[in-house]
């Protein structure tokens, strides 16, 4: 993923009153590389932040061997919701870039 990227993603029939895990694995191609995760809870008249995670450029592993273990835990999601969002927006410099690998989410 390259600079300003933005990937995500809407999962339907998540139910709501649980707690959920976003956990991946992430690697910066480049010193000045960043990333903002967000997981949204939709219900039928908002969305609701339910966790976000901001990983600074000076802060991701940028080797080629090393990726950094990142993981949300949400607050509880409404009692209505219907979905989520899972959102990743990438923040690099020139053409540098981002590798996310092995994306999971989970009901705690």
């Amino acid at each position: 993923m390259k600079d300003n990227t933005e990937l995500s993603q809407r999962i339907e029939g998540v139910p709501g009153g649980c707690f959920y895990q976003l956990s991946f694995f992430a690697r910066g191609e480049g010193a000045q590389v960043g990333l903002t995760a967000r997981v949204t809870f939709v219900t039928p008249t908002q969305q609701i932040t339910g966790g976000t995670l901001t990983i600074r450029q000076q802060d991701m592993p940028n080797s080629n061997r090393d990726f950094g273990f990142y993981k949300i835990n949400t607050s509880a999601a409404p009692a209505n919701t219907t979905a989520v969002i899972i959102t990743f927006v990438v923040d690099a410099s020139g053409q540098q870039s981002m590798d996310l690998d092995d994306v999971s989410f989970t009901n705690l």
